[in-house]
């Protein structure tokens, strides 16, 4: 052992403070010099609880931070002591002993250093006066923690032990080092200071604190005392009425806006409002969600996200409500859905849980969109992607308000749509009944003046062959406005909803065929192709309202006759059987006419609707053929859909649903049934 080190071992075995002696040696490296420990005295050893041979690995250590790693600070001073063989002094304090010490540092030689610890802790935590029933916190210049008493303890969570040798950042909200600086700074000067500061209790919780801090001593040595008064009530009273000040600025703005709102401008405000609400209650996505008319889905229709977080909008489109039946069912019966963790989900929400997890949402809160007290049409919604978030009975009830304004304007807005689209469908109505009205009173004239002038020329008429002429075209005028008159009345029939199915035993084939042979002349005045294919199906006899079967059918190969100049016209029919021992009769009818454009095919069912009403008085008719058609198949249960295209043709489809005729009924009819199956038709197509 160096000389130097066993003189040194005898000088301070029994010295009642603590030595180390440091060995320094140079190595080519990025941290210089290297210190290793060569010696501690036994008060050393005592004062630590440790031994030499304990350390191990003795390089780069320090006694003088508690045998924890040299750090930048310890080295450069004792580089500097070895460097300029010059002495140096600091305290420290040791946090496994939680002692304070004042430690002396200077050279023995080129390559030993020694230090020598002496314990200052009384001096540095001289007792906090008893009298003191506020809490008590004493710190030096740098912020490091001498002492506390035990009410500053129970108002932080933490124990002494835990606190003194801190410094005050470990549970003093302070935002930046400058700030303390300037404080400490007024405290200098003014010998007292009084401020504001929030504390972090060992749970996590805020605690709001106003702290009076006085300068007790003005030497080098100097410390502060801060008296500490628990002001946390006070603090979120004010900030609650500073919160709902804030909150009722932002509704009256958002309700201004929303005042103006209409179906151009709703989207732009519902974005704006949630820009403003995703801000104000800090949270990571806003958003809105509604259903479709028919509830089965619903879409994202408005998103705001904070910057760095992905959008979900385009990803949320047309969604089925069934898919997530939790979630519906907990908005039906309840204003507010809080999740305050996705963890959390129960079991039956698993779809659920899928979905939130896959957009990295860990908490959200959910606010019901009501078009009225039972018609859940959406709802509000705030995410925390970032973190988990926790909302207050204030926040909740704050969100709720919101979600009403917004059930509000949305009501007012759709309220508004209806009574627009009221008012344009009964203005396009009043259009559709002058126009009817101007042309029921032509085509009304046109026949009684026909009926009126063949009259008067009959009269005159010197020949028998003239006053027939004569009465032919009496006999087809009057068929026109009898035709005119009918579908008038049976149109009024049909709205009063007075009239009800008359259901008989109905041969299919044998109506059809008489169909098809009664539109053969029509067909051929106007040099078109009458074709029919009817499937060995109709071969059967049916309970259905015949009347009014035929009826539809016929005013639809009227029009496609009527509307068709060059082609054919094409009537397809077969009875589709069901299981259920029911059947449907599904008949097609195409023609090669002038078809129609989109627009007028959104009308084409209404009442008086004439379309091109120069084309309508050209070829006759009083716009009532096709809502009496429609209107006659709602009564039977059938359905009616179009195709059509302009220049290219249209095609109806129809189907009514049957009932087959019952085994009394059918008997009675067996025979006339049984002569009509064996006698094979001539052909099922017929082509005129």
């Amino acid at each position: 052992m160096n000389k130097v080190i066993h003189s040194l071992m005898e000088q301070y075995r029994h010295a009642p403070f603590g030595f180390v002696v440091y060995r320094v040696s140079r190595f080519d490296s990025n941290d210089g010099d290297l210190f290793a420990v060569e010696y501690f005295n036994p008060a050393f050893e005592e004062m630590m609880s440790t031994t030499l041979d304990s350390m191990g690995d003795r390089q780069n250590r320090s006694a003088a931070s508690v045998l924890s790693e040299l750090t930048p600070r310890h080295k450069a001073l004792y580089r500097k002591v070895m460097k300029e063989q010059t002495q140096e002094v600091y305290e420290q304090y040791a946090e496994p002993v939680h002692r304070w010490y004042r430690v002396h540092v200077y050279p023995l030689s080129e390559k030993l250093l020694a230090t020598a610890f002496i314990d200052i802790t009384p001096e540095k935590t001289a007792t906090i006066p008893e009298s003191f029933h506020e809490a008590v916190i004493e710190h030096d210049f740098s912020g490091t923690i001498l002492n506390v008493n035990d009410q500053l303890c129970r108002l932080s969570g933490y124990t002494k032990d835990k606190l003194v040798g801190k410094r005050l950042s470990f549970f003093v909200s302070i935002e930046n080092a400058s700030q303390f600086a300037q404080r400490l700074e007024t405290i200098v000067l003014r010998k007292i200071a009084t401020f504001e500061s929030e504390f972090i209790r060992s749970n996590g919780e805020r605690v709001f604190a106003e702290v009076t801090a006085t300068l007790i001593s003005e030497d080098g040595r100097g410390k502060i005392r801060s008296y500490v008064r628990d002001i946390t009530e006070r603090k979120i009273a004010q900030d609650q009425v500073f919160y709902h000040s804030k909150f009722n600025e932002m509704l009256s703005n958002i309700s201004r806006s929303f005042i103006s709102a209409n179906s151009e401008n709703l989207d732009q405000k519902i974005e704006w409002m949630l820009e403003q609400c995703g801000r104000f209650f800090r949270v990571d996505r806003a958003y809105v969600f509604l259903t479709s008319e028919d509830k089965k889905t619903y879409s994202n229709t408005h998103e705001w996200v904070a910057p760095g977080i992905p959008p979900e909008k385009k990803n949320l489109q047309d969604l089925a409500t069934h898919a997530v039946p939790w979630w519906w069912e907990q908005l039906s019966t309840k204003p507010i859905l809080l999740i305050k963790s996705v963890e959390e989900l129960p079991t039956e929400a698993v779809a659920e849980e899928k979905m939130l997890r896959a957009q990295g949402i860990q908490s959200l809160l959910v606010c019901s969109v009501r078009e009225s007290k039972t018609d859940l049409i959406g709802f509000l919604g705030f995410d925390s992607v970032r973190r988990k978030a926790t909302w207050d009975s204030t926040a909740i009830h704050l969100m709720e308000v919101l979600s009403n304004t917004l059930s509000d304007t949305i009501q007012k807005v759709r309220l508004e749509e209806r009574l627009i689209s009221a008012r344009e469908q009964a203005e396009a109505s009043s259009r559709a009944k002058n126009e009817f009205l101007s042309i029921m009173s032509h085509e009304i004239r046109t026949p009684l003046n026909g009926l009126i002038g063949s009259l008067e020329l009959w009269m005159s008429a010197q020949s028998q062959a003239e006053k027939e002429d004569f009465l032919k075209f009496v006999f087809e005028s009057s068929e026109r406005l009898t035709g005119i008159v009918s579908d008038v009345l049976e149109m009024t029939d049909l709205l009063s909803e007075k009239k009800k199915p008359n259901l008989e035993p109905y041969n299919l084939l044998q109506s059809f065929e008489e169909m098809v042979h009664a539109f053969k002349k029509r067909a051929a005045n106007k040099r078109l192709q009458l074709l029919s294919t009817l499937d060995p199906s109709l071969f059967v006899e049916v309970f259905a309202d015949q009347k009014r079967i035929e009826s539809i059918l016929s005013r639809i190969l009227d029009d496609a006759i009527k509307f068709t100049d060059r082609g054919n016209v094409t009537i397809m029919a077969k009875v589709v059987h069901q299981l259920d021992a029911c059947s449907t009769l599904v008949v097609h009818i195409l023609d090669t006419g002038i078809g129609m454009d989109r627009k007028t095919l959104e009308h084409i069912y209404e009442p008086f609707f004439l379309g091109d009403s120069s084309l309508t008085r050209k070829q006759g008719g009083s716009g009532l053929g096709l809502p009496i058609a429609k209107k006659q198949l709602e009564l039977l249960n059938g359905s009616i859909a179009v195709h059509s295209s302009p220049g290219k043709g249209t095609t109806f489809t129809v189907h009514i649903p049957l009932q087959p005729v019952q085994t009394d009924q059918k008997d009675q009819r067996n025979e006339e049934l049984d002569e009509l199956v064996n006698t094979p038709p001539e052909s099922n197509h017929t082509d005129c």
